[in-house]
């Protein structure tokens, strides 16, 4: 998911993700342009991938 400066979203994103799906794991990888509002730091504490884009 991409995403800049959307760190309340990605909170609540993240707190409805849910870890499996028929059984299998999920994951949630989120491609952050530069944000500056603490996004990475949500990603980082998450189990989210966090991937950099410049």
């Amino acid at each position: 998911m991409p995403a800049l400066n959307e760190r309340e979203a990605i909170i609540q994103l993240l707190e409805e993700m849910p870890e499996t799906v028929c059984g299998r794991d999920t994951e949630t990888y989120i491609i952050d342009g530069g944000s500056t509002d603490g996004t990475q730091k949500v990603v980082k504490e998450s189990r989210a991938e966090l991937i950099h884009q410049n």
